[in-house]
């Protein structure tokens, strides 16, 4: 009896799980919980096996990534990005339009596997996960063989490994020889100094010294989210990749994501800025100010790989500013970054989507538009330069 009810189960589950892994489910899918019981229930109930078939290297090897002969990865691009909350976010483009091609995010060190997920034949995409973003992780291509009663997976190419600071160089500080640097460990935002030995009177000189982290490179120096003073930052123990230099860090409780920004302040006050981190990445989107028929017009480039770009900027808005000095409040004319209409016929790059909106405020020097993330004025992403008669090159997000 309990091996035809096992027989009658994975007969009735397979519909199921072609179900589950299409695009249009991995939301719901996505969920911790639901991917907790998924596995657990079918691994442990009805035995259902999944193969993965790594290709593993020396332990003494390191690999960043695998290139099968006779295959051409030049235009491939298979990347750990991050989520707003600090998660990794899955992006991939350039790969072959074949529905037995899986994409997985993977622990370089260990070949670890998170979870695969079935890209149906889309050439590019992104998927945002639950994973914390970490140094190591990294995305792998699988070429998937479904079997009757199981699957296997097998790494046919990798992206680069994540690093912690997400391959950004420490920036010096004017006048002292330290340096700051922005990186991530479990999702969070951290920061790190750079004291150069000879500098043995530091925690004298930065005794009033402080380092904020921002949401944005448009935020003032007194709006910081979170704070610590740079004399309570931690030693760090293994220090043998910098000689010249000790290391001191701060793991912040704030999340990092795109736009997030660190800065080095040398007094109390907030005049006193010596240094401040390049942003975390930013979205893969532009916008700019154009004109016709005499309306102030704006421009949303969507990179096509940023496929859920609607419901990352599901409450923001553009505004349209008649000064560069006016609040976010002041704006004479606004319009939802989703309700902006595709334009199909204007040729600017394979790469992006085009989405345009016209205003009724007629064009002016100095007319300006801004994108602010969410319904209120504290999430501005970006801004455009004053109109000057010309065009305005797009201005990254």
């Amino acid at each position: 009896m309990l091996k035809w009810r096992g027989l009658f189960h994975c007969f009735c589950l397979g519909p199921f799980f072609a179900i589950a892994t299409d695009p249009r489910e991995l939301r719901s899918i996505s969920d911790p919980r639901n991917q907790f019981w998924l596995s657990h229930y079918v691994t442990q109930q009805y035995s259902v096996r999944l193969n993965l078939q790594q290709d593993r290297h020396p332990p003494n090897q390191r690999s960043r990534n695998t290139t099968p002969q006779c295959k051409d990865y030049s235009t491939m691009k298979l990347l750990v990005k991050s989520t707003y909350d600090g998660c990794a976010r899955i992006m991939w483009s350039g790969i072959a339009e074949r529905p037995e091609m899986g994409i997985g995010l993977i622990r370089d060190e260990t070949h670890e596997t998170f979870r695969i997920y079935l890209v149906k034949g889309r050439s590019s995409g992104t998927i945002d996960t639950r994973i914390p973003l970490n140094s190591g992780l990294q995305v792998a291509l699988y070429k998937v063989d479904k079997g009757f009663f199981s699957s296997s997976y097998q790494i046919i190419h990798r992206g680069p490994v994540f690093d912690e600071a997400n391959g950004v160089v420490p920036t010096r500080m004017k006048g002292f020889d330290a340096s700051l640097q922005l990186y991530t460990k479990g999702r969070y935002a951290c920061a790190r100094l750079y004291i150069n030995k000879s500098f043995i009177d530091w925690k004298y000189v930065f005794k009033n010294s402080w380092v904020g982290f921002y949401k944005s490179t448009l935020d003032h120096n007194d709006k910081y989210k979170k704070y610590q003073w740079s004399i309570n930052f931690k030693k760090r123990s293994n220090q043998n990749d910098t000689p010249d230099y000790d290391i001191y860090e701060y793991e912040s409780s704030l999340a990092v994501g795109p736009g997030l920004q660190a800065r080095f302040m040398l007094e109390k006050n907030y005049g006193s800025e010596k240094a401040r981190t390049e942003p975390w990445e930013g979205y893969d989107s532009r916008l700019q100010l154009y004109t016709r028929d005499g309306y102030a017009c704006a421009r949303l480039y969507i990179k096509k790989s940023y496929t859920n770009w609607k419901n990352v900027f599901r409450n923001s808005w553009v505004g349209f500013y008649v000064n560069s000095q006016d609040n976010n409040r002041s704006y004479k004319t606004f319009q939802w970054s989703t309700k902006f209409k595709k334009k199909s016929d204007y040729a600017y790059s394979e790469d992006y989507d085009i989405y345009e909106f016209q205003s009724i405020l007629a064009i002016a020097h100095g007319v300006q538009v801004r994108l602010m993330l969410d319904k209120g004025y504290d999430e501005e992403r970006v801004r455009t330069e004053p109109w000057e008669g010309l065009t305005n090159l797009p201005s990254n997000i």
